[in-house]
């Protein structure tokens, strides 16, 4: 079984293994030269192996008018108390010619036509278990159950 473990032997291991793969290209050995500390991405996921250089570009402004808001003590209704203008700049990690300069055309669309206003309308997290049906009905009876009970 394949290491979880993100302790450095265990790193060292997994990219020991990948290295010896009949396909692996010698000249991406730079994945093993991690930009920062080991430990620092440790946390970041299981069986970590390695890293990727990824371009990253910046497009905006993107002008945007969003709302704050509170959920009201009585009813829980999630209640709007005021809105802000901002422009915000969005970072994008791709190898997709052409898709910056499409979303900045987008975001320049947007801005002429008064920005981009976000609302939100309802406000909750749910967890909740998964119900599989054998058809369509078996669904249809249950969620009629659930919301009458």
């Amino acid at each position: 079984m394949w290491p979880r473990s993100n302790a450095p032997r265990r790193v060292e291991e997994r990219q020991a293994a990948l290295q010896t793969l009949p396909h692996w290209d010698h000249r991406f050995d730079f994945i093993w030269d991690w930009p920062r500390p080991l430990e620092e991405f440790a946390g970041a996921q299981e069986a970590l192996s390695a890293h990727m250089v990824l371009p990253v570009g910046v497009v905006g402004p993107l002008a945007i008018s969003v709302g704050r808001y509170h959920v009201d003590d009585d009813d829980g209704r999630l209640v709007e108390v005021g809105r802000e203008r901002d422009e915000v700049f969005v970072p994008l990690a791709h190898t997709e010619g052409g898709l910056s300069a499409s979303m900045l055309r987008g975001m320049t669309a947007a801005a002429e036509s008064g920005g981009v206003h976000a609302y939100v309308l309802h406000d909750r997290i749910t967890r909740a278990s998964c119900f599989l049906f054998n058809c369509t009905e078996e669904a249809v009876i249950f969620s009629r159950w659930v919301a009458a009970n």
